[in-house]
């Protein structure tokens, strides 16, 4: 749905979330992706993940060249206080 056009997605609730004027969702890449609840009434969760490498294309190689490399990210986050913490 167009974003500027969520009118009708500002006036409904889902289990009791509302979706805001302008609802849009961001997405990147991501390897080794995990969700694991941490709590008994499911409301705290670590999600973990690693970023990719990063590459870039070069003119004297058909190839691309590394120029950076992805990392380990762990948050935990707690749905009912929406607080995200970094877990080492």
């Amino acid at each position: 749905m167009d974003r500027n056009r969520g009118e009708y997605l500002s006036r409904r609730t889902f289990g009791g979330i509302e979706i805001g004027r302008n609802p849009g969702l961001n997405a990147v890449l991501a390897a080794d992706v995990s969700v694991e609840v941490v709590s008994t009434d499911g409301n705290k969760q670590i999600i973990s993940w690693t970023d990719p490498d990063y590459y870039e294309p070069t003119l004297e190689h058909p190839g691309f060249r590394k120029v950076g490399s992805g990392c380990f990210h762990k948050l935990e986050f707690d749905y009912l206080t929406y607080v995200q913490n970094e877990v080492t």
